[in-house]
């Protein structure tokens, strides 16, 4: 019964990928992650490991806001001093959901002869593990590619 509700959840997801429906997959698989994860119990689903969520401490406080509103930080950063770093935020997920699901690889390619880039494995990830990763880098036409 989970397994066919699983299925059907990224049925949904690809068929809205095809359709070039970004925004809709987004949601789609936003719900099938939160689902998942909610199913199994994790704390959060970027890392199988942790019991609190991604970036807080065991005591559940969020180590990554506070670090990232420090002054010093922000000035290492160029950020305008202003802001507030929130994590998870509602309005820059709202900006950047049309594009999370669109592939960026085209952009990869002509970046890798020019800039280092460090790829995100996701080795505990459920959301963005291994074989995905793995999956998208072996098309990439860079002569470096034998190397990782």
């Amino acid at each position: 019964m989970q397994k066919g509700h699983v299925d059907q959840l990224a049925e949904e997801v690809v068929a809205l990928i095809e359709k070039e429906d970004w925004h809709g997959a987004h949601i789609a698989r936003t719900a099938l992650v939160d689902w998942i994860t909610n199913v199994i119990g994790l704390a959060t689903p970027l890392d199988v490991r942790r019991s609190v969520p991604y970036h807080c401490a065991n005591d559940g406080s969020d180590f990554l806001e506070t670090f990232l509103n420090q002054k010093k930080v922000k000035e290492a950063l160029s950020a305008d001093e202003g802001a507030q770093w929130v994590s998870c935020n509602p309005r820059v997920r709202a900006a950047m959901a049309p594009d999370v699901m669109r592939s960026v690889r085209w952009m990869v390619d002509e970046l890798l002869p020019h800039i280092p880039i460090l790829f995100y494995s996701g080795m505990f990830d459920i959301k963005d593990g291994v074989d995905c990763n793995e999956e998208w880098m072996s098309t990439l036409t860079w002569e470096g590619l034998s190397l990782i």
